[in-house]
């Protein structure tokens, strides 16, 4: 799910991936009790001075990144990925450590990093250019020890609904997000639809990687990818 251009909008991908970590995270998952796993709205690019529009636009600027996917995506650009705290990207993009930061507008207002930048690059299109996934759980053994009555307050307040809710929050505050930077006067890009296809067939070899290895590994790469993607279809209503 956090691989190049996979992400629809939040609330979908949010149930997405809760869903299949019914079936497939069972593992990963066995140490505590899960409540929801969810996605945060597709990230966007925000450039302290260059005005971005293409791939080519990236070439030599220093990048923050978050995970290592994001890393593979932005150095198959021609950029140098960062990894930093969130918390220290305002200070960065102020200090000229970085150029260029990628994130979702819900976190631009307020970190201010609107005031550290003056472009952003917007990915349009049925899927974003990425997300990354958190896992919202409690403590394995507290859940076992409550009583029944407080089991079902809380597994009637978690699941799939609260997967979708919280995703929704997050798509619903991308456009309160984005506000500030729009009456600042900052400037924004949409990628085109032909730059777009550039960069999917670009970032395509991540996404093939990560099937060759779980393929490898685990002979499941093909089958856990193409039912990731039957599922955000399933819950998808990005335009």
């Amino acid at each position: 799910f956090e691989l190049p251009f996979m992400v629809t909008d939040a609330e979908g991908t949010s149930r997405a991936i809760h869903e299949y970590a019914q079936t497939e995270m069972q593992d990963e998952l066995k140490d505590v009790h899960l409540l929801a796993l969810h996605t945060h709205a597709r990230g966007s690019l925000h450039s302290r001075e260059k005005a971005l529009t293409t791939g080519a636009d990236l070439d030599g600027l220093r990048v923050h990144v978050a995970n290592k996917n994001m890393a593979a995506m932005i150095k198959s650009l021609g950029a140098s990925p960062t990894f930093i705290p969130v918390t220290q990207v305002p200070s960065s993009l102020s200090k000229g450590v970085i150029d260029v930061s990628v994130l979702p507008f819900e976190v631009i207002a307020p970190l201010r990093i609107y005031e550290m930048v003056e472009h952003h690059l917007e990915v349009p299109g049925p899927r974003g250019l990425y997300t990354q996934f958190f896992i919202f759980s409690m403590n394995k053994d507290t859940y076992a020890g409550l009583p029944d009555d407080l089991k079902a307050v809380i597994d009637a307040n978690s699941g799939a609904e609260l997967a979708g809710l919280m995703g929704a929050k997050f798509d619903e505050y991308e456009s309160v997000g984005r506000e500030p930077a729009v009456s600042r006067g900052n400037q924004f890009a949409t990628l085109s639809d032909e730059e777009r296809a550039r960069w999917i067939e670009t970032m395509q070899p991540i996404t093939q990687a990560w099937v060759d290895a779980r393929n490898d590994e685990f002979g499941d790469g093909d089958t856990l990818y193409n039912k990731a993607n039957a599922l955000l279809d399933k819950y998808s209503s990005a335009p």
